[in-house]
This record gives structure tokens, C-alpha cells and sequence, in this order.
């Protein structure tokens, strides 16, 4: 039996797609046996709210002191310490409290996996320059360096890992998702059934973050609502999601000056059953951003049967390969000029987009499938097995 510590920025969906992940690979690692899991994590405004969307794993948040930004949590410290695990997940969190407390351990001997979750991405380092280079230089590079595996999502992942100079070896297996049942009829809540009546729906779900382009798309929406052909009527933007450092309040602000108050709506922060509920309802689903790991919003999206608008950046490229997605740009204009061919599609024809990418998930992206070869690098390196397929070396 391996004891497997999993650590976390939050073990809520404040840490956005991080919480979807961590949550599904515990799940079915949990249900293929063999391991005794435990998630440890920093304790934020909804932890214990969403302490109900845990399987009854062993789930724990740790109070930060001081900036949140930094995530010093002592209690995550002194358990991680105690735990005298077999291995230590390290998922996220790069720059914050949590990788220190984690490079402890690294450099005490306990085998470590990093999944950075594209914060290696080159758009991700480009910002807040100063605190990654103070981090790198007092905890990460060290981290790094002994990590006995690196885990990637995807292959642009894995060449960002590379291009730092990183010689550990590197995983690359991407995020899972579950297929819901598509057959049974699911009211969401009144508010919402209140929203959407008669309305065709382009969602924006995720957390709100200047990184994922919503204020480019906004400027893109404005575009094609000025037009006056019978396709633009009714559709509706839909922006859901929980809100980080002010960037809502500007988009907001961009939704007034761009009078798109009758063609967007903030939706604000959703549990799993109003996501469900959205994207039940959405006829689209389009992500603009500009820097991802593996975006697991898209993967939800496709298990829905959603079509996806979304940017290269997004890592997927599968989702074109297939015809499960359309590629925007982030520029604006070029934007408006792929939603108008969207939104004037056939409603068979954006379906078929959106059942493309539902096959693709159960292909590809299935959380049994996931959960195997996670397992079997985690057998590798704490028992030495055989290396997995999915595993290269420097």
C-alpha cells in the first residue's frame, strides 16, 4: 500500500481547474484501491462548503496567515511532516508556501512528482516576474532539481518543462472527466431557466483572471452584436465564474461602455449543480485564453456535448484534429470574425461539433484511463517498477 500525500492551493473550487483535477484523480484512484490518499491544501472562503464534493477522502485545509497571495499555512508544514508519506503530488502552488513546505521534504528524501498546471507556460512567467524570481532562487529551483518525476499535461507542457533546462524525468498524461448522463432531463435552478428562455447561450466558464481573455472577447462580442442579421438574434454571453483580482469590476465596466448589457450577463460564482444546469443549456462554450495547462473547462464542455470556440493556447489540439472545436484568435477583430461564423451555423451543424468532442472525451480523456497511468508512474517511482510508456527522460 503506497501512502500518497496529494498537496493543493485549495481544496475548493477557488483553485479552479486545479480542484476539478485533483478531485477527479483522487476519486478513481480511489476506486481502483492500492493507495492510501490524502489531500492537503489551503483553506479559503469555501473549503468547508465544498468539503460535500469530496468522495469522503481524508480532505484537509489549513488556515493561511497573512497575504493569500503567498499561501504560508504553518499547519500544512507540520502535517506534511507527520504524515511520513511514501510520496508527495504536488499540484499547482508553484510560487506560494505550499512548494516550499514541499522542497523540505524534497530535500529530506521523500520522492516528490510536480504538476506545475502551466505555470512553466512562457505567458505565465512573463507575469509577476519578481515574486517567481525570488521564489525560484529560495525554493523551486531546488524542487525541481530533485523532483524524481515532472508531470505534464500535454506536449506543449512538456517542451516548456525542457526549454527551463529541467532534466527530471517527465510524465505527460493529461486531465480526465467524467460523461454524464446526456439521456436524463435536469432542471437547473429558476433564476437561471428565468435567464435562458429563448436565448442561445455562448458561456465563459472559469475562474475570472486576466490570463483568459474575457475582455478580449467582450471587445469580439460588441463587434458582432452591432450587426443586424436574423443568426445574431437571441444569443446571450454568459460569463460564470468566481471573481480574482478585480479583473470582474473591469469587465464590467468594458460590458457598459460597449452597451452589451442586454447581450451579457455575469453570471458570478457556481457549485457543480448550476454548472451542470449551464452547460445542459449552453450551445457554446468559448475560451479566448491566452496561456493554459490543459484547460479543463473545455473537457467538461465536450462531455456535454458542447462545442468549443477556443484559442491554440489551450493545448488542445486534438479538439481541431477531430472538428470537436474552432480555433479564435486573440486579437479581437479576428475574433468577431470567427464567432460570426459560428453563431451563423446550422443548429445540426454545432451539434455535431459538440458530439465529436464527447467521442473525443471517452477516447481520450476517460479518469479510469487517467487514473491507470498516474498509478503506474507512482508504482515506478516509489517501488521501482518497470517505466511507464508515458514517462521520458532528459
Amino acid at each position: 500500500m503506497i501512502k500518497l500525500l496529494l498537496v493543493t492551493p485549495s481544496t475548493s473550487r477557488l483553485a479552479g481547474g486545479i480542484f476539478a483535477s485533483v478531485r477527479g484523480l483522487t476519486s478513481a484512484l480511489g476506486a481502483a484501491g492500492g493507495l492510501e490518499i490524502s489531500v492537503l491544501g489551503l483553506a479559503d472562503r469555501l473549503a468547508d462548503e465544498d468539503r460535500r464534493y469530496w468522495n469522503g477522502e481524508d480532505v484537509r485545509a489549513f488556515g493561511v496567515i497573512g497575504p493569500r497571495s503567498l499561501g504560508f499555512a504553518p499547519g500544512l508544514a507540520k502535517a506534511l511532516a507527520r504524515a511520513d508519506a511514501d510520496l508527495l503530488h504536488l499540484n499547482g502552488a508553484l510560487w506560494r508556501f505550499p512548494a516550499l513546505a514541499v522542497s523540505r521534504l524534497a530535500r529530506c528524501g521523500t520522492p516528490v512528482i510536480v504538476s506545475p498546471h502551466g505555470m512553466l507556460d512562457p505567458w505565465a512567467l512573463a507575469n509577476g516576474k519578481l515574486r517567481k524570481r525570488v521564489a525560484s532562487i529560495l525554493f523551486l529551483r531546488g524542487l525541481m532539481a530533485r523532483a524524481r518525476c515532472l508531470h505534464s499535461l500535454c506536449r506543449q507542457e512538456t517542451e516548456a518543462i525542457r526549454a527551463m533546462g529541467l532534466k527530471a524525468p517527465v510524465c505527460q498524461i493529461p486531465n480526465g472527466v467524467a460523461l454524464p448522463d446526456l439521456t436524463r432531463t435536469r432542471e437547473g435552478p429558476a433564476k437561471l431557466r428565468q435567464l435562458l428562455a429563448g436565448r442561445r447561450t455562448m458561456l465563459f466558464l472559469g475562474r475570472l483572471h486576466h490570463k483568459k481573455g474575457v475582455h478580449l472577447l467582450l471587445e469580439a462580442w460588441a463587434e458582432v452584436m452591432k450587426e443586424k442579421p436574423a443568426w445574431r438574434e437571441g444569443w446571450l454571453l454568459v460569463i460564470a465564474g468566481w471573481n480574482e483580482g478585480g479583473y470582474e469590476r473591469r469587465l464590467r465596466r468594458m460590458t457598459q461602455a460597449l452597451d452589451l448589457q442586454r447581450q451579457v450577463h455575469f453570471f458570478g460564482p457556481c457549485d457543480e449543480i448550476v454548472k451542470d444546469a449551464l452547460l445542459r443549456s449552453a450551445d457554446g462554450l468559448i475560451l479566448p485564453s491566452q496561456s493554459e495547462g490543459l484547460p479543463q473547462t473545455v473537457l467538461e464542455a465536450w462531455s456535454y456535448a458542447v462545442p468549443v470556440l477556443m484559442t491554440r493556447m489551450c493545448n488542445l489540439p486534438a479538439g481541431f484534429a477531430v472538428g470537436a472545436a474552432l480555433e479564435i484568435s486573440c486579437e479581437p477583430k479576428s475574433m468577431a470574425e470567427q464567432l460570426r461564423h459560428f453563431l451563423a451555423l446550422p443548429d445540426a451543424d454545432r451539434r455535431a461539433i459538440g458530439w465529436r468532442g464527447r467521442r473525443l472525451v471517452a477516447d481520450r480523456y476517460s479518469w479510469a484511463r487517467v487514473a491507470t497511468e498516474m498509478r503506474a508512474v507512482y508504482e515506478w517511482v516509489v517501488r521501482r517498477h518497470e517505466r511507464p510508456n508515458v514517462v521520458t527522460l532528459a
